[in-house]
């Protein structure tokens, strides 16, 4: 009695053979190993993403003044001028109390 490639397919004890039983066991594993992260993805901690320093106005203006980007200058004389002003509104206020 031969037995075809159709024929283990189909019977039962096709479930029983090795080969499949080390993918089933793989496969058992991995499926552990991806709950597993998935699970320690989801407690982490999320504070980390809320502690992110961010930049005010004026260092976002700084930090562009400074690049070679066209109009950078532009920025930065703005910034000096504006600077320059509110330095001299606060000589006056000083001067006038």
């Amino acid at each position: 009695m031969d037995i075809t490639q159709t024929d283990v397919v189909r019977s039962p004890q096709a479930y029983d053979l090795p080969i499949l039983k080390k993918r089933r066991e793989k496969m058992a594993k991995l499926f552990f190993v991806l709950i597993a992260v998935i699970a320690f993805s989801a407690c982490g901690d999320k504070s980390s993403e809320s502690q992110e320093r961010k930049l005010s106005r004026a260092e976002k203006d700084s930090v562009l003044s400074e690049s070679a980007l066209p109009g950078a200058k532009t920025v930065g004389r703005a910034i000096a001028a504006t600077d320059s002003a509110a330095a001299r509104a606060e000589r006056l206020d000083q001067s006038a109390e």
